[in-house]
């Protein structure tokens, strides 16, 4: 029952809103607000009168009124008919007018038939009050003018009414109509003042909502906009129609090839936000769904051009790259000119030592230590040399190599060199290892680095294992020692060029500096990562991962491996950094 209830209470509703819409409100033709309110008002009080008209011609004919009586009763249903339907397509004044001159006849037809007093005739100024409520000024003073005269025509024709009553009749309708046209005179006063606050409201809203940095736009049920603000222009609502298209900005014009679907998406009631690239710049949008009576009836846009800001951005981020570059490149060189200044400052001592005793029997000595010096040099320059080929090749020759063969050759090499025979070397290889997509030469040199500083680094009595395993598709070779290890304030730091840390490390011990900077490279190079473990007087262990294992690839097959560098900035960034 109750559920019965609420149905009929919801049906009742949707009903009386059907009414007041198309009976009441004004339709969407009219757009100005002062003439939509005036014409509700209208609407309203037509609705009011009819009934009641109706009601009193029927009750004038019962009670046996004269037959002029409900024959002006029934002109004036007639009217008031005519004055709602006038009033409905826009015709206000006119149908207003005609209700009050037809409705000013009726009162003085009924008063002319009334009895003694007849004190209907001041129902004229319920008409000069609807006037004053509705018309301008100018209405409202020919009306009051009209019923003084009618007021004083009527007491010179009706007989019985003495000349002291008829005085008494048009001293108040002066007052009434004076008080009336003075209230009329404050309202339309009123109403100017605020006519003028809101067209400069509007004037300044429009020329603020023309100058916001995007444009903001409203769109309907069909996609097409309804209202434009910004960039120089304000197109407000124009009776529901559609701007067209020739006159619309950019982001907004047909040829642009906005996307449809985001907005078909806000009407559904979603808000969106996308970009898009255009031959005029790139775009930012942002929608929301236009809701009104809870009901979506269309959707509200707006639309930033992002291209100079996003101009903006790639400059900042170019100054910043090269700001770094350009730090990079000082460090570098600062280190570089350090590192060659020390053997040439050896060599041309040893020169002036020689020059100064030319017959002393340490002659060779010094020759040694200018040969040992130019070494170091040359070495020196071939990591240059090597650092510009990394970062000159965008592509690297890769093969599918044997990883395995390659690590036992290195480690036999470097036993074969090993000085110190109390130092051990091992290989581990720990289970079947896969074959790898690298560049063999530059692999080689890479843990060459690694292997050449475990060894230099780890005193007699000390062991270097190199182990490689294969280890969730990816291939390790790590490279443990139990040497000197590395402090932990140097251990960030190892990758950086010329770094050699403590005061354990000399200068002089063959050294460039750059090893570990042109290992992490190659290792790069190739998607690969290189990470190291140490402590002081605990050893170090550097774990190198190469992803690219190859099967069912015949050995010595050349591939190109592409650089893993993310962007040219970037990549250039990371080789100066790597230095």
């Amino acid at each position: 029952m109750k559920s019965f209830s609420t149905s009929q209470s919801q049906s009742l509703r949707q009903k009386l809103n059907w009414l007041h819409d198309n009976l009441v409100e004004p339709p969407a033709s009219i757009t100005d607000p002062q003439q939509r309110s005036l014409m509700h008002m209208l609407s309203v009080l037509y609705m009011f009168m009819l009934p009641v008209v109706l009601f009193l011609a029927l009750f004038n004919i019962v009670t046996g009124s004269p037959l002029e009586v409900y024959l002006a009763l029934f002109v004036g249903f007639l009217v008031v008919t005519i004055g709602y339907t006038l009033t409905r397509i826009g015709q206000v004044q006119i149908g207003f007018l005609l209700s009050v001159v037809v409705g000013m006849a009726i009162i003085v037809i009924r008063s002319a038939y009334s009895e003694f007093p007849h004190a209907e005739i001041f129902l004229l100024v319920a008409v000069t009050l609807g006037v004053a409520i509705a018309m301008p000024l100018r209405y409202t003073l020919l009306v009051s003018i009209v019923n003084i005269a009618i007021v004083v025509i009527f007491g010179m024709v009706m007989t019985d009414i003495n000349r002291g009553i008829i005085q008494d009749y048009v001293i108040h309708m002066l007052l009434m109509q004076s008080l009336i046209l003075l209230f009329t005179y404050n309202r339309q006063k009123v109403e100017g003042n605020l006519a003028k606050q809101q067209t400069t409201s509007q004037t300044r809203l429009q020329l603020t909502m023309s100058h916001i940095p995007g444009i903001l736009w409203t769109f309907d049920k069909n996609l097409q906009p309804t209202s434009i603000a910004g960039q120089g222009i304000y197109i407000g609502e124009n009776e529901g129609k559609a701007i067209p298209g020739d006159i619309l900005p950019w982001p907004l014009h047909p040829d642009s090839g906005n996307p449809t679907s985001f907005m078909q998406r806000v009407l559904n009631g979603e808000s969106v936000t996308y970009e898009r690239t255009t031959n005029q710049g790139l775009y930012q949008y942002a929608l929301q769904p236009l809701v009104e009576n809870n009901v979506i009836v269309g959707g509200i846009g707006l639309v930033i051009d992002m291209s100079e800001r996003r101009r903006s951005e790639l400059q900042a981020q170019q100054l910043l790259a090269a700001k770094e570059r350009s730090n990079a490149m000082a460090k570098f060189i600062q280190a570089a000119s350090h590192d060659i200044k020390n053997p040439l400052s050896t060599i041309n001592t040893s020169l002036y030592m020689m020059k100064r005793d030319p017959n002393s029997g340490k002659q060779d000595e010094r020759i040694s230590v200018i040969e040992k010096q130019i070494d170091r040099l040359m070495a020196i320059l071939d990591s240059f040399s090597k650092m510009a080929e990394l970062e000159r090749n965008e592509y690297l020759p890769t093969i599918p190599t044997d990883i395995v063969r390659m690590l036992s050759d290195l480690v036999d090499n470097r036993r074969h060199h090993l000085k110190d025979d109390s130092v051990q070397l091992y290989l581990d290889v720990e289970g079947a290892v896969p074959n790898v997509q690298i560049n063999e030469e530059t692999m080689q040199r890479a843990i060459s680095n690694v292997l050449d500083n475990a060894i230099t680094f780890t005193p007699g009595g000390g062991e270097i294992s190199v182990r490689t395993y294969e280890d969730r598709g990816k291939v390790v070779i790590e490279v443990e020692d139990n040497g000197l290890g590395i402090s932990e304030s140097d251990l960030p730091y190892v990758f950086e060029p010329f770094f050699r840390g403590a005061e354990h490390r000399p200068i002089d011990g063959g050294s460039t500096g750059l090893g570990l900077s042109i290992t992490k490279r190659v290792i790069e190079q190739h998607k690969g990562r290189i990470s190291i473990a140490s402590a002081e007087g605990a050893g170090t262990t550097v774990r190198i991962t190469l992803p690219n294992i190859v099967s069912n690839v015949e050995i010595g097959e050349v591939t190109k491996m592409p650089d893993m560098s993310a962007s040219t900035v970037t990549r250039r960034m990371t080789a100066l950094k790597s230095i």
